[in-house]
């Protein structure tokens, strides 16, 4: 009921703005998705992101990503769409490189977050069990759908290090480490910031064990002033730093 409240509240608020500035046929998805009928809506969205005169526009993507996304969460979708979240995660992906200015990512940031948070909740999972090759998959989503995500870019990191592949881990630890020195934490949102957290414990925990002491000190530096007053990163922190 949340999410729903959350979905409904940001398409109407964008549906006033479409009125004016926007395709008639992009109303009419609206109205379905309004209407909970996401079906209905994924159908009508789908040929605009292949014709040329509509596939660079972001709503059709992002359109599309809201109904797998909501597919994703009623039982009555799973068994003829059993892969809704992925390619909910990977229309959101599309929609991120359509809309360059971030208009509709802004407009639809609670939508966003609850995507987050189940990528987050379903590549953790897959971390306990060690498929770090499934879990890789979730958070190059995330790296694509925000790409000023340094947490994202840290597990993308880390699963790479599970992975044996040094080269891409250290690719997405250098992006990282380039946002926080740029951008602190400003812009991010909470569930961002509490996975930049709990990617730097977990990321310096796994270094601390593999000898590599020096390098997992040196990213809990990097992110102290933003958690320092966090007890279970003040725990992580004398443990490892002292």
């Amino acid at each position: 009921m949340v999410m729903k409240n959350l979905i409904l509240a940001s398409v109407l608020a964008l549906f006033a703005f479409n009125v004016s500035s926007q395709d008639a046929e992009y109303d009419k998805i609206l109205a379905l998705i309004v209407d909970e009928q996401y079906e209905k809506a994924l159908y009508k969205a789908e040929p605009f992101t292949l014709k040329d005169d509509s596939k660079k526009d972001a709503l059709p993507y992002l359109y599309i990503a809201i109904s797998y996304f909501e597919m994703s969460n009623r039982g009555e979708y799973e068994e003829k769409y059993p892969k809704a979240f992925k390619e909910s995660l990977k229309y959101a992906s599309k929609h991120r490189k359509k809309d360059v200015e971030n208009e509709f990512y802004s407009e639809f940031s609670d939508f966003f977050s609850e995507l987050r948070e189940r990528a987050m909740a379903e590549a953790e999972a897959l971390n306990d069990q060690d498929k770090f090759t499934t879990s890789k998959g979730y958070y190059q989503y995330l790296v694509s759908i925000d790409g000023k995500d340094p947490g994202a870019s840290i597990m993308l990191g880390y699963v790479f290090l599970k992975l044996k592949s040094k080269k891409e881990a250290d690719l997405n630890f250098n992006s990282a480490k380039k946002l926080i020195e740029e951008n602190g934490t400003e812009g991010l949102a909470p569930e961002q910031l509490r996975l930049l957290k709990n990617s730097v414990i977990t990321l310096s925990q796994y270094m601390n064990d593999q000898s590599m002491g020096s390098e997992a000190r040196s990213w809990l530096d990097l992110v102290k002033p933003f958690f320092e007053e966090e007890k279970d990163f003040q725990v992580v922190y004398r443990e490892i730093a002292g």
